[in-house]
């Protein structure tokens, strides 16, 4: 990319809608005032946009229109020299490209580098630079009907999505040794295959079960942080088990009144401990990469 290039900017926050720019042609004031700084974004590669659009709302800022005079621009590692004068570039991120701020803005380059840190370690971002993710608009070719049924419960999306992932990869076909079937590996004698094979039934299924948890849990767990790891454990490992854990931690001496206490009672392999690990992992990195509401 050479100092003619033309960087392609997203109108708005929610739009994807990519329009040519000319670098050097913009220039740029001061933010309007507000309670919010508003920034411009450019960029050429679709995924960057996507996460620039995503992240800009999260630090304080505003997406702004296409004809707004502030910046955050988008950069090729090998055209820093063509940035317009009174702009700082970042650190290098994602297929060789780095962002820019007006030096008005700095303070925002520091949280999006921080951000940066964050998205790096993320199984999500690896596999978006290998290739083997095309883009961030979706978890899922399921993620409307997840949204609707998580709302249902009162859950975050991406939570919900979280446990899907590690029940099935999102492979609605899935079935376990158990008899556990689709999304959420429902094992119920009350439905049929066919009817566990409809992604509709199956979350309305798994989701009822785990709203049952969650009221189940409630009174010995208001914190909903710390709810949630014990909601987790009974989804894999059943309500009893749980139960049983928790009594077997309170007779060892041990306060039940959070997980990482009550796990202990179980050998370090054990497949419940790993599952609300891994679930919790997953949807830390969904909350970074994906809006709450899409």
């Amino acid at each position: 990319m050479g100092t003619d290039s033309r960087f392609m900017t997203v109108a708005a926050v929610l739009s994807l809608l990519l329009l040519v720019l000319p670098v050097r042609q913009r220039h740029h004031a001061a933010p309007p005032s507000g309670t919010h700084d508003t920034l411009a974004y450019y960029a050429d590669d679709p995924v960057q946009a996507t996460l620039m659009e995503r992240y800009i709302g999260s630090i304080g800022a505003v997406p702004a229109q296409a004809d707004s005079p502030e910046g955050v621009f988008l950069v090729s590692v090998a055209d820093t020299s063509a940035l317009p004068e009174g702009m700082v570039p970042g650190r290098e991120f994602f297929r060789g490209y780095r962002w820019a701020v007006p030096e008005d803005s700095a303070p925002y380059l520091m949280k999006m580098e921080l951000w940066m840190d964050q998205v790096s370690r993320t199984g999500t971002y690896r596999r978006l630079e290998k290739g083997k993710i095309e883009d961030l608009e979706r978890i899922s070719r399921y993620d409307d009907l997840i949204i609707r049924h998580a709302d249902a419960i009162g859950w975050d999306w991406r939570l919900l999505a979280a446990i899907i992932y590690t029940e099935s990869r999102f492979h609605n076909s899935a079935s376990s040794a158990r008899g556990a079937k689709g999304l959420m590996q429902i094992n119920s004698s009350r439905y049929t295959a066919e009817e566990l094979a409809d992604p509709d039934k199956n979350l309305s299924t798994g989701t009822a079960y785990l709203a049952r948890l969650d009221r189940m849990f409630m009174e010995r767990y208001p914190d909903g942080r710390e709810r949630i790891k014990f909601v987790l454990a009974a989804y894999n490992a059943g309500e009893g088990k749980v139960n049983s854990w928790i009594g077997k931690a309170r007779e060892n001496g041990l306060p039940t009144d959070c997980w990482d206490n009550v796990k202990k009672v179980l050998p370090s392999i054990h497949p419940t401990r790993a599952y609300v690990k891994n679930v919790l992992e997953i949807y830390g990195e969904y909350a970074i990469l994906y809006p709450s509401q899409p």
